[in-house]
């Protein structure tokens, strides 16, 4: 057995049979068992050389725990490897499958990176977090320096994740992985399924649901990819009181080294940034305000900011403490009060979900009042479920509570459920 403290991970028991003809070291069979899955090795080491042993080896892995790293990189995989060439100079080829990984990236708008000296982790991983780790050149050997990589593809499927204080989401998708000396190359597209965003706007964190998203290498030597993400955040309209939901928009474009975050809605005409920004922190635009009105405006921004702050800490506690509580994606969404002709607040919305396999995801959810209207029991609940039939077309069901929170309605009147169904096919080009 053997316990490596730096990357928080045991192997063992280690069994095998190692047999030594002539020149070489034949390995009949070696089996290393991890905290999850195992890692068989075959094929032989050749000592042409006593201090030039050449690689002949064939790792498979299934399910195997290889880094379990708090708040920089959990990685399972499972995969075939094969190892060849003198040791001074290895070729690394196969292939590999991600599960239950989870890399912790820094933030996209106010991120702090420098270079390391393996650029594998450039543009993504929070620096201190690698040398608090002791996993900068102390971890570096001459063998991993002199690995070359050739066309290793790179697989990510169910319940892989990317997450940062701001983000959590979720990554499908394949890349193919090139290495020569130090220099890595991706190349290939990495698709974001579903997720949570958080958008900090002044003193607000408002949460947004990733509806879509693409991460696209092209094989830089810098690493950079550019994105695509799409997240949607819902307001109830005050203005009307007809309880129509307006959509918050915000698209993260650009690259790695320089994102870009544009807001917008699904208003026409198209609302003016100040508009948007008064929509998330009031649930209503600015030409909405009435100037009267300023000390009770600042008061629902306070209350906002809190409750905003809270709602984020809590959901980040659940998902990325170490050990967590067993859920992939936690949303919570305080309600906004507002004043006026439907005075009241939108609902709180709370909702969990959980990777089943490889094709399932499902979601709970609840939503609540907190100044008035339905009482809180089953009705509250709603249900989602999403099968994935193939890698391009996905089937979703979802019943969830339609609540509409008015100052001093009936307890009970309030409350209808909604039923949906989506197939959805999806093409990148």
């Amino acid at each position: 057995a053997a316990t490596v403290p730096v990357l928080r991970t045991s192997y063992g028991p280690i069994e095998g049979r190692v047999v030594f003809s002539g020149d070489s070291i034949l390995v009949d069979s070696l089996v290393v068992a991890g905290e999850s899955g195992n890692l068989r090795v075959a094929g032989f080491i050749q000592l042409e050389r006593l201090t030039l042993p050449v690689l002949g080896l064939d790792l498979q892995a299934q399910g195997f725990k290889l880094l379990d790293i708090p708040d920089f990189l959990t990685l399972e995989a499972g995969g075939n490897v094969q190892l060849r060439g003198p040791i001074t100079h290895p070729v690394m080829t196969g292939s590999a499958t991600a599960r239950n990984t989870v890399l912790y990236f820094s933030d996209l708008i106010t991120k702090s990176v420098v270079n390391l000296e393996d650029p594998l982790f450039a543009d993504l991983v929070d620096t201190a977090a690698i040398r608090k780790r002791q996993l900068g050149a102390a971890f570096q050997s001459r063998f991993l320096d002199s690995l070359e990589i050739r066309n290793f593809t790179f697989l990510a499927a169910d319940r892989v994740w990317l997450r940062s204080n701001e983000a959590n989401i979720q990554m499908e998708g394949s890349v193919a992985v090139n290495k020569i000396r130090r220099n890595y190359r991706l190349e290939g597209t990495l698709t974001a399924p579903r997720g949570t965003y958080t958008v900090k706007v002044g003193p607000l964190s408002k949460g947004f649901d990733v509806t879509r998203g693409t991460v696209r290498y092209f094989g830089t030597p810098d690493l950079n990819a550019t994105l695509d993400i799409e997240a949607r955040h819902p307001i109830r309209s005050s203005e009307s009181g007809s309880g129509r939901d307006i959509e918050v928009i915000a698209r993260i474009t650009g690259d790695l080294l320089k994102p870009e975050l544009h807001l917008e809605s699904n208003i026409r005409p198209p609302l003016s940034q100040s508009d948007i920004v008064s929509l998330l922190l009031l649930g209503r635009p600015l030409n909405a305000q009435v100037a009267s009105a300023e000390q009770s405006v600042l008061m629902e921004v306070g209350t906002q900011a809190l409750a905003s702050a809270l709602a984020s800490e809590v959901e980040r506690a659940l998902v990325q403490t170490e050990g967590g509580v067993g859920v992939d994606m936690v949303e919570i969404r305080p309600g906004t009060s507002y004043r006026g002709v439907a005075a009241g607040s939108s609902l709180t919305r709370l909702s969990a979900g959980w990777q089943v396999g490889t094709q399932w995801f499902v979601t709970l959810r609840t939503g609540f009042c907190l100044n008035g209207g339905a009482a809180f029991d089953f009705r509250n609940f709603g249900v989602g479920l999403e099968y994935r039939i193939s890698q391009r077309l996905t089937f979703a069901a979802t019943t969830e509570p339609v609540q509409v929170c008015i100052a001093g309605a009936p307890t009970g009147s309030t409350i209808r459920h909604q039923f949906g169904t989506d197939l959805r096919w999806g093409k990148e080009y």
